[in-house]
């Protein structure tokens, strides 16, 4: 007995957490109800929810589809072979709920297949003010609110997700478990469109709630980057340095770790501190992950990226030593001549700077082979050929004056 008390205490403590979180997010709600616009107000032209064409209805006089065999036989063969003309002739007909559904959510099925938004939100509005307390408008508050999105109309996003917490205070106990998935993902696209928005302190809040939600993994991972990401955003450099490096720590082969390592790298550039940067940096080059064989593209471009930024900011602060080990790093992460040869040239420049003149020649002489050897097929771009005269240039100067430095120690010898 004292075992079933136990249970029946614990389920009404986890009812209440969350309706207290839904509770709380109702409220939040109310800080953006001002903003909100009436549907459509918002969207872009060419973007408006497209009414149902009227013109297409069938006669009133046939609006009884329980009492006309001819119109209910017209009606399910026009559902069976998802006839869009036939379809919009019925929807604001007197056909029943059972019908109006069926027919509601073909037309969606048929619009989102034919990729057009427009007519898919005016349907799911449709259906929103016919289904006041449907089933499925949590996830059809959800689709509205990422269509919306997706056309620009961040405010009207934000209603719609906010709806499908808000339906969460009226869901039976019985069918809170299967609601908390749709729950949690109107949660996360709430914090995605702030981020979008740039409201990056309203999206780190609700970032750090979903961190401690019971996620999916690839959710979790998601939003404990995008978590890292608000916070280096809002410039809070040591907090963001902890965040990503708990992230790396989890998730070292994840598609997102170049670019955190690279946020890493940068916040510790931020905070003055370049030796840490630095380190970041050449980790990140070296790096050998399953993902970076998996999807080079994305590896590669935050390799160049990070370490090109970091390179050139040692360099203009002549810091030639630590430029010139970065730059050794990067120059064999492509073969495409439009990355190698400005880095053989840089690499050039730093010995030169360091006055290693023999290492300069060996790094010019090194552009030179490569323009030699370059495909007859492959025509120079201004900037190549700019890279080419220059490197020519350099070597020619670097030449005579080691011959000179040669023929005025041979006279100081003598």
């Amino acid at each position: 007995m004292f075992q079933c008390y136990q249970i029946v205490l614990s389920s009404a403590i986890i009812l209440i957490v969350f309706w207290v979180g839904q509770a709380t997010y109702a409220a939040e709600e109310n800080e953006y109800e001002h903003q909100l616009v009436l549907p459509g107000a918002e969207l872009p032209s060419g973007h408006e929810p497209v009414a149902l064409d009227e013109k297409l209805e069938v006669d009133r006089e046939l609006s009884e589809i329980d009492t006309d065999e001819r119109l209910k036989f017209r009606l399910e063969n026009a559902l069976n072979t998802y006839s869009e003309e036939e379809l919009v002739k019925f929807v604001d007909m007197d056909i029943g709920d059972y019908y109006k559904r069926r027919v509601l959510m073909t037309l969606a099925d048929i619009y989102e297949k034919q990729e057009s938004p427009s007519r898919l939100i005016g349907v799911y509005e449709k259906f929103i003010e016919s289904f006041t307390n449907d089933k499925d408008l949590p996830t059809i508050y959800l689709k509205l609110g990422i269509m919306y999105r997706e056309i620009g109309a961040s405010k009207l996003a934000l209603a719609k997700f906010y709806n499908v917490l808000n339906v969460a205070l009226n869901v039976p106990v019985y069918e809170i478990k299967d609601y908390q998935q749709v729950s949690h993902r109107a949660q996360l696209e709430i914090a995605e469109t702030f981020f979008e928005m740039g409201a990056y302190d309203q999206a780190t809040r609700f970032y750090n709630r979903l961190l401690r939600l019971d996620l999916q993994d690839s959710d979790y991972e998601r939003v404990m980057f995008k978590n890292a990401y608000t916070t280096y955003l809002n410039e809070n450099y040591p907090e963001a340095i902890v965040s990503l490096r708990s992230f790396l720590n989890r998730y070292p082969s994840s598609e997102l770790s170049p670019e955190s390592r690279y946020l890493l790298s940068d916040s510790y550039s931020r905070l003055n501190d370049p030796k840490a940067a630095m380190k970041e940096t050449l980790q990140l080059l070296e790096s050998e992950s399953k993902n970076a064989s998996a999807n080079p593209a994305v590896w590669q471009y935050w390799q160049q990226r990070t370490g090109n930024q970091l390179a050139n900011q040692f360099y203009n602060e002549s810091n030639f030593m630590d430029a010139l080990i970065i730059y050794q790093a990067m120059h064999n992460l492509s073969e495409d001549p439009h990355w190698k040869w400005p880095i053989l040239y840089q690499i050039g420049l730093c010995f030169e700077k360091l006055g290693m003149k023999p290492k300069a020649i060996e790094a010019y002489q090194s552009l030179n082979s490569a323009t030699e050897s370059l495909p007859e097929d492959i025509e120079l771009d201004a900037t190549l050929s700019s890279i080419k005269e220059m490197a020519v240039w350099r070597l020619e100067r670097l030449e005579l004056d080691l011959d000179m430095e040669f023929d005025l120690q041979k006279i100081l010898q003598n």
